[in-house]
């Protein structure tokens, strides 16, 4: 685009849309004019007509400044980096606490899963008990310490402040009527670089609020920055960890060992596994580990559960990934029905057919030590 308007002789700006020279063959100038030669009236004024020369209307100025970060973004990030430079910026610095994900995973989805070991079973863990658990299982080091220190320092971020609002006292105001390509691109530019640094200065203004905030516990900030940086961890079987592909994160909990029973009462001890989502292309439950059970095609690590009705969300928040695996853990605990024998496979042999899959290892006798004590439980036991 910046090519075209270098070179682009004449442009009309009208009602903030770019007109282009309207070039006229026999058909387009019966379209538009009528037998005098005058202009016929357009809906949206479509086509204008400049001391006698048509011109037709294209794009929207507010249109181009909005969506061009996404057409062009590489020169979009030169310029906006370029532009932050300016102003005493740090266009690469990492202002976040935490990654929001994390921030979800910990204090929305963790607390799910959590059950205490004392007072009242239903009440809800606080974020300072969540912090307390969470620091029992990551090691803060020196550079996290300084880290948080930097974070709470606020005087230079509203010293930048100050310099981006002194830059915005002027808005550069939108061309009207003829003018050239070069005149409309240096506009052009003005006007992006005041879009950029308004959305800094909001940005920035959101971050003081923020750290504002973060003062109250600041004692916490240390184990956030290492929870961080570690980008993992996994409290009373619940997990996550960072996969380092464009911010995914795999999501999993523990399903501890369960027996299922088939079609004859016969027992089979099923080992733990990890039931998991990932962040990015949709929450559907899959197995982590490599694992075998009826509601699985095959015998590999990161298989789809068979669900059956469920269908998985792309929208990732605490809800969803909680529904997400309690239904692929319920799928594995209580989806098989040992009579109507459901599910890729059968816990029992039906034929005497080598099957793909097959379960005669997990069986247990009915008086095993964690079937009598009740350690293992028989998830389909009512099927």
């Amino acid at each position: 685009m910046q090519q075209w308007l270098e070179f682009a002789e004449e442009i009309v700006i009208k009602g903030g849309f770019i007109y282009l020279p309207l070039l006229l063959d026999a058909d387009i100038t019966r379209e538009i004019q009528d037998p005098r030669g005058n202009l016929r009236p357009q809906p949206d004024n479509t086509v204008i007509t400049i001391a006698g020369e048509p011109f037709v209307k294209t794009l929207s100025l507010a249109s181009l400044l909005e969506n061009y970060e996404k057409i062009h973004p590489v020169p979009y990030e030169h310029l906006r980096k370029t532009c932050l430079q300016q102003y005493g910026c740090d266009p690469e610095r990492n202002d976040s606490l935490t990654d929001n994900q994390i921030s979800t995973m910990v204090f929305e989805v963790l607390p799910h899963f959590l059950r205490r070991t004392s007072g009242l079973a239903r009440a809800g863990f606080t974020e300072a008990e969540i912090l307390e658990i969470v620091a029992k299982h990551i090691q803060v080091s020196e550079f996290d310490v300084k880290q948080a220190d930097q974070l709470l320092e606020l005087e230079s971020r509203q010293n930048l402040l100050a310099r981006l609002d002194a830059a915005l006292t002027t808005q550069p105001t939108p061309p009207e009527g003829r003018i050239s390509g070069p005149r409309l691109n240096h506009w052009f530019r003005q006007a992006l670089k005041w879009k950029i640094v308004r959305q800094e200065k909001n940005r920035l203004q959101d971050l003081l609020a923020e750290r504002r905030q973060l003062a109250q516990r600041g004692h916490y900030l240390p184990l956030l920055r290492a929870l961080d940086r570690r980008g993992q961890l996994e409290v009373e079987g619940f997990g996550f960890f960072r996969t380092g592909v464009s911010k995914e994160y795999i999501i999993y909990k523990h399903t501890g060992e369960y027996a299922l029973k088939d079609y004859y009462g016969r027992i089979y001890l099923f080992p733990d596994c990890r039931v998991a989502v990932s962040t990015l292309g949709g929450l559907q439950p899959m197995v982590l580990d490599r694992y075998k059970h009826p509601f699985l095609f095959g015998y590999a690590a990161r298989q789809k559960i068979c669900t059956g009705d469920y269908e998985a969300t792309r929208q990732f928040n605490a809800k969803n990934v909680i529904l997400a695996l309690e239904e692929g853990i319920n799928a594995l605990f209580y989806g098989y029905n040992s009579r109507r024998r459901n599910g890729y496979h059968s816990l029992d042999r039906i034929t005497q057919h080598v099957r793909t899959v097959d379960f005669d290892e997990y069986r247990i006798p009915a008086d095993h030590p964690k079937i009598i004590s009740g350690q293992v439980e028989i998830k389909n036991q009512y099927h």
